[in-house]
């Protein structure tokens, strides 16, 4: 899904953001490599957190695609003063 997802907007020239785990530590869902592709209108193929974080991978992916910079985001869910979020 996520190939084709990218050669459509190849082919029609339109933008999308692509997310990918670069690192790791603990237990995860998903594991280094894994992608997901967020188009503007806010379809995201592919998952990388279960859903916990793909609502915040999507606002930075929106600010990555308005502006053609890339961002590097870490998430910690070892912090023991919020159990959800860390």
């Amino acid at each position: 899904d996520i190939l084709q997802t990218l050669q459509s907007c190849w082919e029609k020239g339109a933008c999308a953001a692509i997310a990918t785990i670069i690192d790791k530590q603990g237990s995860t869902y998903r594991g280094t490599g894994a992608k997901s592709v967020i188009l503007p209108d806010g379809t995201i193929i592919g998952t990388l957190s279960g859903g916990c974080v793909e609502g915040d991978i999507y606002e930075h992916a929106k600010r990555v695609i308005e502006t053609g910079i890339p961002q590097m985001k870490e998430y910690d869910f070892y912090g023991s003063g919020d159990l959800l979020w860390g």
